[in-house]
C-alpha cells in the first residue's frame, strides 16, 4: 500500500529504503522497483519527484555522506579517532554498528563505480581529512591518515562480512592496538579534562560545518530497519 509522506520527509524516507536495500539485497538490489516496495514510495512518484535513480542515489549519497560527519563529531574530543569506526548515536538512522558498516561499504562501492558519486566521495573525505586535521591539532602527517583511513574502512569490511564478522568491540581493539604501535594518541582529550579553547573553537565549527540534519524519515521504516536490514529480511514492504 502505498505511502502518503510530505515532501520534507521524502528524501530522507527514500534514503532509509536505499540503506535498507543495500544491506538486506546489496548494490545490485538498488532498483527503483525495490526502494519503492521497501519505502512504499511508488515508482512514478519517485520519478516525478527526482528525475531519475541516478539523481536520488546522489541526494542519498550527500544525506549518508552528511550523516557521516555528524556522527563522527559526536563524543568529541573524548572519542578522538575511533569515531572512523562506526558507532551510531541515537539520533541515526540506525543504531547498529554492523549494518551501519555494511550500508557505507555499499555506498563506498557505488562511489567507486560512479563518476557522479565519485565527487561525492572525494568531496566527503576532503571534509572529513579537515575534522582529522583540526582534531589532532595537524600532529599526523596526510600520508598517516590516509593510512588511517584504509585502516578503518578495511576494519567496517570485516565487520560487514557475511560469515564470521569482526564484531565492533574487537574492531575498535584491533584499531587502538595499532595506533599505539604507532605511538598515536587517541584523543586530544581524555574525559573528565576539560577541553581547551582552541578545541572547542574548532569542534564548533565541525559541528556545523557538514550538518546533515536530524532524520525525518517514515517511523514505520525506521523501525523496521533496525530489526529487519540485522536478519537480512525483505522489510514492509515487501509484505
Amino acid at each position: 500500500m502505498p505511502r502518503l509522506i510530505d515532501s520534507i520527509n521524502r528524501t530522507d524516507t527514500l534514503t532509509l529504503a536505499i540503506n535498507h536495500v543495500i544491506a538486506t539485497d546489496g548494490v545490485p538490489g538498488l532498483t527503483l522497483r525495490r526502494i519503492s516496495q521497501v519505502s512504499g514510495v511508488r515508482a512514478p512518484t519517485v520519478v516525478n519527484h527526482f528525475g531519475s535513480r541516478a539523481r536520488l542515489l546522489h541526494v542519498a549519497a550527500v544525506r549518508n555522506a552528511k550523516d557521516r560527519l555528524d556522527e563522527f563529531v559526536v563524543g568529541q574530543p573524548y572519542r578522538g579517532l575511533r569515531a572512523l569506526l562506526p558507532k551510531p548515536s541515537d539520533r541515526s538512522w540506525c543504531t547498529d554498528a554492523t549494518v551501519h558498516a555494511r550500508v557505507w561499504l555499499g555506498w563506498l562501492e557505488l562511489w567507486r563505480s560512479d563518476p557522479d558519486l565519485e565527487r561525492c566521495l572525494n568531496d566527503h573525505h576532503a571534509v572529513l581529512r579537515q575534522y582529522l586535521h583540526a582534531l589532532t591539532e595537524g600532529r599526523i602527517q596526510p600520508r598517516m591518515l590516509t593510512g588511517l583511513l584504509a585502516l578503518s574502512e578495511g576494519l567496517q569490511s570485516q565487520m560487514a562480512a557475511p560469515v564470521r564478522p569482526l564484531s565492533p568491540a574487537d574492531a575498535e581493539e584491533l584499531f587502538l592496538r595499532t595506533l599505539s604501535a604507532l605511538d598515536i594518541c587517541p584523543a586530544p582529550v581524555r574525559q573528565p579534562d576539560p577541553v581547551p579553547a582552541h578545541l572547542d573553537a574548532a569542534l564548533s565549527w565541525m559541528r556545523h560545518a557538514g550538518r546533515g540534519g536530524d532524520w525525518r524519515a517514515d517511523p514505520d521504516l525506521a523501525a523496521a530497519f533496525r530489526t529487519d536490514a540485522v536478519r537480512g529480511d525483505d522489510g514492509p514492504g515487501s509484505r
